[in-house]
């Protein structure tokens, strides 16, 4: 009796808040999950991936912690076993490329059930669907998981009439899961800093406020980012960058917890880390895992000038990623890059056609946010400010305690009344407001019960 090994996988991404799973139409007529042959010199990872890229052209991460075999008999003394795996896909177009594979759709998992053909792939998709359930979708650790630059701050002060730089932790994905652990959101953050005082230092200031450090990377080959924050008299800010390059561009995709993108209810991220290409890749890889198992996609552009080879580039960059979130957050010094009008309005009626971001938050300093959700717009007033000390990690704090009250509600996106987004702004209002009268942002995060408080009193 002869043997023969194949390796394949089970690919499925969430979207619209359904299961999909990945069914090829065969050229013999049946239906099935893509499989194949191992070939000599590979393992059995190496044996999906070429498959389902030969197949259907598509770059996915493999999930080897759910492996099921199938053993079967195709022909007369043939005995053929088959490991399965699960895979995420990272990119969206199926092109079929072999001759004996037809086409190729995701399908709810009632409809791809009843379209496999083999009682072998029925039982693979069965088990499959009960794991990624109870696995990633019924079991989410994390309210929030960011991604990117996590960098010192050195914020000038003045003493006796000469200027010293005072160093902060900083970096604004970091800031915004300093900001939601410190009310009490599950947190985590993914990036990369020196091995170095500056990285040890960070990554330290992250674990106080109880953010999941975890894939916070030590690099020995790259410093930690620096950035030089002026602050002039009315609390605006200028930034110097030393950063060519810094740790934080550096990360790669080996290097990223996959379970943690599959287990947030929220992934945000901002466009520092797009600068780089390095950077870029993983960043975008990982908001594809994050999105394709159901979390919500936040993005905050956060545009800093000097990091960008240009304006233009930048642009670019910055809108070729809108289509695939579901929350924006802009500030209005950032409204003209994506939108060439410095209205906030016009700018929502251009962002408004991106049809996949289903909410704009437009912050407006003393005047306030503009909220657009469900194509209606609302200005929610901001609070007032005894004194403005620092407005470095304002719009963080914003976004941090925004996405707190986000993942604490645990609804779809679609589900929130439009009451209950506009409740959500007023208490990131009421968090920004205490952080830009202190100094610093990490250290500035307040705590829920100094929030309410704001509110209390407002």
């Amino acid at each position: 009796m002869k043997k023969e090994t194949s390796y394949g996988a089970v690919i499925y991404k969430i979207e619209n808040n359904k299961l999909l799973f990945l069914i090829e139409h065969m050229a013999l007529g049946h239906y099935s999950i893509c499989k194949g042959h191992i070939e000599k010199g590979e393992n059995e990872t190496q044996c999906a991936l070429r498959e389902i890229k030969e197949e259907t052209n598509l770059d996915v991460i493999l999930d080897t912690s759910f492996s099921h075999t199938v053993s079967y008999s195709p022909k007369k003394n043939i005995i053929k076993d088959v490991t399965f795996f699960l895979a995420t896909p990272t990119s969206d177009t199926i092109i079929v490329q072999k001759e004996e594979v037809i086409s190729a759709a995701y399908l709810e998992y009632d409809d791809a059930l009843s379209k496999l053909t083999f009682d072998t792939d029925k039982k693979t998709l069965k088990l499959a669907n009960e794991y990624i359930l109870k696995k990633y979708i019924l079991n989410k650790v994390y309210d929030l998981v960011t991604i990117g630059e996590l960098l010192v701050d050195f914020t000038s002060v003045n003493l006796n009439g000469e200027t010293l730089f005072k160093r902060n932790a900083g970096g604004a994905p970091a800031n915004v899961a300093a900001c939601a652990s410190t009310l009490g959101s599950n947190c985590a953050f993914i990036g990369k800093v020196g091995n170095d005082m500056f990285g040890s230092f960070l990554r330290k200031t992250l674990a106080d406020k109880k953010v999941d450090t975890s894939n916070v990377i030590l690099d020995d080959d790259y410093f930690t980012t620096l950035a030089f924050v002026d602050i002039d008299s009315n609390g605006e800010r200028s930034f110097s960058f030393a950063r060519k390059p810094g740790a934080d561009t550096m990360i790669s995709l080996n290097e990223i917890n996959i379970d943690m993108l599959r287990k947030t209810k929220v992934f945000h991220f901002g466009s520092l880390s797009l600068t780089s290409n390095m950077s870029k890749e993983t960043t975008l890889d990982s908001l594809s895992v994050a999105k394709n198992s159901g979390a919500i996609i936040s993005f905050d552009p956060n545009y800093r000038s000097t990091l960008w080879k240009s304006k233009q580039v930048a642009k670019e960059t910055i809108l070729s990623v809108l289509s695939r979130i579901d929350v924006l957050k802009i500030s209005d010094e950032e409204i003209s890059l994506v939108s060439d009008s410095s209205n906030y309005l016009d700018a929502v009626e251009k962002l408004s056609t991106y049809k996949n971001i289903k909410l704009i938050l437009i912050t407006l300093g003393k005047h306030g946010t503009y909220v657009h959700f469900k194509n209606v717009g609302k200005l929610i007033n901001a609070y007032k400010v005894n004194q403005v000390v620092d407005t470095n990690g304002a719009g963080d704090s914003f976004m941090g305690s925004f996405l707190y009250m986000l993942a604490k509600a645990n609804k779809k996106l679609d589900d929130y009344t439009s009451e209950e987004i506009y409740q959500f702004v007023d208490f990131a209002n009421a968090t920004a407001s205490i952080v830009v009268e202190n100094s610093g942002a990490i250290s500035s995060m307040p705590t829920l019960d100094e929030v309410l408080k704001r509110i209390s009193i407002k």
